[in-house]
């Protein structure tokens, strides 16, 4: 007599190759809008520092420098890209090779922890020099790994300061995008006029 045994239930956390395709092909799509926001922020740079410089500012004169700038941040944006792959692998070979090599110990647990701080503060402290690399990539004709060294010396001595402010807006951008999520995306209980409110007033909060 055969008896029919109950099916195995499928995992969930393993992704099908259809899946894995939609994967890859968004991260694909995602591409364009990456570079329409290195343009933006090459608008709003050099705006921003027309302003503080007094220099006449009017829209065309923004839109005939944007396309320089642009390629200047764009080898920057690669050079960092470059940077953080290598951090990353080189960070990931230390943390496995301690856990193998101290696997079995009271010790393991420890070490760990501490390089994961030592890894959270480099990331830290790699995307502070990034974001002030894209900025001098825009105001002067200084770019890529130049750029980079160029933004080490500068927080030289406020590295502190240049720390609380990039948490203050990291902060605020996971508060303003935890807000999005809870009363537009899934606030349908809210009714569409008022998703729509609060969507207008969430994009206006990111945008300043």
């Amino acid at each position: 007599m055969k008896l029919n045994h109950p099916p195995k239930p499928r995992n969930s956390t393993t992704l099908s190759p259809t899946k894995w395709l939609t994967f890859g092909f968004s991260k694909l799509l995602i591409s364009p809008f990456l570079i329409f926001s290195l343009l933006s922020t090459s608008a709003v740079v050099y705006t921003i520092a027309c302003i503080y410089t007094a220099r006449e500012l009017t829209f065309d004169k923004v839109m005939s420098v944007v396309p320089k700038v642009w390629k200047r941040l764009m080898v920057t944006f690669l050079c960092t890209f470059l940077t953080m792959f290598v951090y990353h692998v080189v960070a990931i070979f230390i943390m496995v090779s301690s856990v193998i090599l101290l696997l079995g110990t009271d010790a393991v647990d420890a070490v760990l922890a501490i390089l994961l701080v030592l890894y959270f503060v480099g990331f830290l402290y790699m995307t502070i020099i990034w974001h002030l690399a894209s900025v001098i990539s825009v105001l002067e004709e200084c770019y890529g790994f130049q750029a980079m060294m160029k933004g080490k010396n500068l927080i030289k001595g406020k590295l502190w300061v240049a720390i609380i402010i990039f948490l203050m807006l990291v902060i605020s951008l996971a508060i303003i995008q935890a807000a999005f999520q809870s009363l537009v995306v899934h606030g349908s209980s809210l009714g569409m006029a008022m998703r729509v409110v609060y969507a207008i007033i969430c994009f206006c909060c990111f945008r300043s």
